[in-house]
């Protein structure tokens, strides 16, 4: 297992987590101001992993407002340090956070080629004697405008 703290992202971790984003195919690259701003207002639901004082994974969701879901937005890991559980000790902070304020599921979507991404959350679930859900395939539009990819929605229950 790698060495690794895990922390509260911060708004100054923006620049570090766009890089990170860029070299972690096929998670869609969102702007350095929406990472920035993930660091102002939602710092208390996003992990980053560090090692050496750099960023090596970062894991970003937030709670929705009305059924108290945990949603997890984006999760990734720079590809030298994969296969070294950092990204199941950035689910560990996730799903310490969800019971602690009471969230009922975790959801999230992956494109249904990524088996990586399903390995990952069907280990977490096993590991948590936690339970999943495939759900619906949502058809959403890329971030080109023109073009659509299908998304899986995954339903883990808390």
């Amino acid at each position: 297992m790698q060495k690794c703290i895990i922390r509260k992202i911060k708004s100054k971790d923006a620049s570090s987590i766009y890089k990170l984003v860029k070299k972690c195919i096929p998670l869609d690259l969102n702007s350095l101001y929406s990472y920035s701003l993930l660091g102002l207002f939602f710092h208390d639901t996003c992990f980053v992993a560090e090692s050496n004082k750099s960023i090596i994974g970062f894991v970003s969701w937030f709670i929705t407002p009305k059924c108290k879901n945990y949603f997890l937005w984006q999760i990734g890991i720079l590809p030298k340090y994969r296969n070294s559980q950092i990204a199941l000790q950035l689910l560990e902070n996730v799903l310490k956070v969800a019971r602690k304020k009471l969230c009922k599921k975790i959801k999230l979507t992956i494109d249904p080629k990524n088996i990586k991404s399903k390995k990952l959350f069907k280990k977490f679930v096993n590991i948590n004697n936690l339970s999943l859900t495939e759900k619906n395939i949502l058809k959403l539009l890329k971030s080109d405008g023109i073009s659509f990819q299908n998304e899986q929605v995954i339903e883990i229950i808390l």
